[in-house]
């Protein structure tokens, strides 16, 4: 009886992480943030998310995909997908998510971010630039963290067969 309980439990865990495999390798999202390190907007924040289907991926070499959603904030004013000047894009190499490239134009300013070049150096990383009308110009860091929904759900999943086993021995 013990060894079928085992059995179940060790099937429906697989199942659970397959799923949640599956699901990391679809939709993904990443939320970003960073700060201007030089030019006159020398401290400013911004900060968004932006999301991709990764399923066509191969993991092999250079590859991009179109981006679903972004929201991009950066001195009070927020950007979307379809306020960019050209398609927006994730990048890779050999299946590592190296960044994005969005722009965008204001009357007054470009904002761009950028995605590394996959050189693997390691001053080889996105980020974020801006060129005004006025001719300033400046770059900032980009940090991306990816969004952990699909780990959460296999978590999820594996505390509610623990407390189903725990409360079927008692």
């Amino acid at each position: 009886m013990l060894l079928s309980k085992f059995f179940y439990f060790l099937v429906v865990a697989g199942i659970l992480s397959s799923t949640a495999i599956s699901a990391q390798a679809a939709l993904m999202t990443y939320h970003f943030n960073g700060m201007v390190e030089s030019g006159l907007l020398l401290g400013e924040t911004y900060d968004g998310h932006l999301s991709f289907d990764s399923v066509g991926l191969t993991r092999s070499g250079a590859e991009s995909v179109g981006l679903t959603d972004l929201s991009f904030t950066v001195l009070s004013a927020t950007y979307r997908l379809g306020d960019g000047i050209f398609p927006a894009s994730a990048y890779f190499l050999d299946g590592v998510f190296i960044g994005t490239h969005y722009t965008v134009a204001t009357t007054d300013v470009v904002f761009s971010l950028v995605a590394a070049a996959g050189t693997g150096l390691p001053d080889d990383r996105p980020y974020f630039a801006y060129d005004t009308t006025a001719g300033d110009a400046g770059t900032g860091s980009l940090i991306f963290v990816n969004e952990p929904a699909s780990f959460a759900l296999f978590a999820i999943g594996l505390a509610g067969l623990a407390v189903k086993r725990r409360r079927q021995t008692r």
